[in-house]
């Protein structure tokens, strides 16, 4: 029987001073509960094994034990990130392994002109021979890899959304202030301090917790005290208290997923907290801030609001207003997509729906973006991209010459 390991970012939240090893190998440990979450789902999609690539193994015994190996990353396309540890392990395992979950770095102002890591070149080569597909989040990131000469690159979401297999949710809206989760981000918080409503703040990473403790981290702090124009000791005392009783950090992963699944709904800067709501049927809103949740507000239509449009409207309004049939009616396209892509590349996934008697052009989606992002590469179109950081959403979304204006979800 074939079997699938999985390899990447650990499954577990790991504190960062519980491990001797995390100052040389921090890519590789999650000290996110969301980087956690891309993990878990892949494992539960593929029926997959954790595989530890810091640990010791015997390589001929896991060529024994397993078929295919499958990669889980967070945001890791860019030019510092450096994957030489994954893919050494990848060389000397030797087996076929598979990129499900590539996107666009989440920092950089002009990342799809940066260049690659050489490993991450390395590892791209491995996971694209055999007329095997690269696995990205969206149609920014498949451009980007077509600049750097990938020609098969499928546009497919953020696997996390695919764990439950195809979504049909009726969004309930209906909750008061403090019934409202909002999974902790500096600038999300920073924003609702401003209406003196409580929220059920949830913590995701090493930051949040050491928030939550009391202490606010200098980082934060320094960011919210530039934005307001306020002193440090007034950004500290007003984001420990805008915090306050009403904030919880999640030990373990699961009590993060289980605690995320019980609100009544969530208003999210903080991705895959705002996916662990939606595919757990919580209405969940994400403010996007950088071109890597811009990417998936546009390919997976997820109800969002932007920052601009949060000063102005009281909570409820916000969810009122979300669109959360369109994306209901988007992510069935999606999944579609998604088992075709998995189909394509020989991978079997534990969960997927009988497409047998569809439209074979309704579950190739990805391949027909695949086909014209390569045929669009000649043009200088990156003008559209260098103008993202300061125009936002309807700069992003005239992307590529408009090369997916005959979608309908456009």
């Amino acid at each position: 029987m074939s079997k699938t390991m999985v390899i990447g970012l650990t499954p577990e939240y790991i504190y960062s001073d519980q491990s001797n090893n995390y100052a040389e190998n921090e890519k590789l440990y999650s000290t996110n509960h969301g980087a956690a979450f891309i993990t878990q789902s892949i494992m539960k999609i593929f029926d997959g094994d954790y595989i530890d690539i810091n640990a010791e193994h015997d390589f001929d015994e896991l060529r024994n034990t397993y078929s295919q190996c499958v990669i889980a990353t967070a945001s890791q396309l860019g030019p510092s990130r450096d994957l030489s540890l994954l893919v050494s392990f990848l060389e000397k395992l030797d087996i076929k392994p598979f990129f499900v979950s590539g996107g666009v770095d989440a920092g950089g102002k002009y990342c799809i002109n940066y260049k690659l890591h050489p490993s991450i070149i390395r590892l791209l080569e491995m996971c694209s021979v055999d007329d095997t597909y690269i696995g990205v989040r969206g149609d920014l990131s498949a451009f980007y890899l077509h600049k750097h000469g990938f020609n098969s690159c499928a546009p497919i979401g953020c696997p996390t959304i695919y764990s439950q297999g195809m979504l049909d949710y009726d969004y309930s809206l209906e909750a008061s202030d403090n019934e409202t989760g909002v999974p902790f981000h500096w600038a999300l918080a920073a924003a609702l301090m401003q209406n003196n409503e409580k929220y059920n703040y949830i913590g995701q990473d090493v930051f949040d917790e050491e928030l939550f403790k009391g202490n606010a981290p200098d980082t934060i702090v320094s960011k919210i005290a530039n934005v307001f124009g306020v002193s440090i000791q007034d950004a500290s005392q007003n984001l420990i208290n805008s915090v306050g009783s009403n904030s919880t950090f999640p030990i373990n992963y699961s009590d993060w997923y289980s605690l995320i699944g019980n609100q009544k709904r969530v208003l999210s800067g903080r991705l895959h907290a705002n996916i662990c709501a939606l595919i757990q049927g919580v209405a969940s809103v994400l403010v996007p801030w950088d071109m890597r949740t811009y990417e998936l507000v546009d390919y997976l239509c997820l109800p969002h609001i932007s920052w601009d449009e949060l000063k102005e409207k009281n909570i409820n309004d916000v969810y009122k207003d979300a669109d959360f049939q369109k994306f209901n009616h988007r992510i069935k396209q999606c999944y579609l997509n998604w088992v075709s892509f998995n189909e394509h590349n020989g991978l079997k996934i534990h969960t997927e729906i009988d497409s047998g008697n569809l439209n074979p052009q309704n579950i190739t989606e990805w391949k027909t973006a695949n086909r014209l992002l390569k045929n669009i590469t000649q043009y200088k179109v990156e003008e559209k991209y260098t103008q993202f950081r300061t125009t936002g959403d309807s700069a992003f979304k005239n992307r590529i010459l408009d090369f997916l204006k005959n979608r309908e979800r456009i």
